[in-house]
């Protein structure tokens, strides 16, 4: 799963947990689930950096609301100041020393090109929370993910 490829490059100190609720037995999101776990990747990532080497959590949850999944990544890190969060999706942009500025762009670029949209919510000191909102049963990609494959395991906390 993605907190199982994620976790080893992070200590003991970040506490992965994630949570979901059912889609629908008979319904379906259609997309390139590689392209979706690359998006899941690439915030959860940020997330756990955003701790910056200290005790925190990172929580991921998919449910679903009406016609749309809704995927949220969480942090309790030191959260995203006004001045940067206008600027988080330009490509080449970062804030880190090492960074490409790739990441938030290019999952901005999947979800838009799955039919679907990305929000920030964030205040200095208190975290931040990445909402990405898909559409359901909605124009056929090319490969379809069920329910079933949306399934979080491996050594997640709860």
């Amino acid at each position: 799963t993605t907190i199982a490829l994620v976790r080893p490059r992070y200590d003991d100190g970040v506490r992965f947990c994630a949570s979901t609720t059912a889609l629908g037995a008979n319904s379906k999101l259609f997309c390139v689930p590689a392209e979706l776990q690359q998006v899941l990747l690439n915030l959860i990532n940020n997330a756990a950096q955003a701790l910056d080497g200290k005790p925190g959590r990172v929580d991921v949850s998919a449910q679903r609301e009406g016609d749309e999944l809704r995927l949220t990544v969480r942090d309790s890190g030191r959260g995203i100041d006004p001045s940067v969060r206008a600027r988080l999706f330009e490509p080449l942009f970062t804030t880190r020393p090492n960074g490409s500025g790739l990441g938030l762009s290019l999952v901005k670029d999947i979800v838009t090109r799955h039919g679907g949209r990305i929000e920030v919510a964030s205040a200095p000191g208190a975290g931040a929370e990445f909402i990405v909102t898909l559409p359901i049963d909605g124009r056929p990609r090319r490969v379809v993910l069920t329910a079933g494959m949306l399934a979080v395991r491996g050594r997640v906390q709860r």
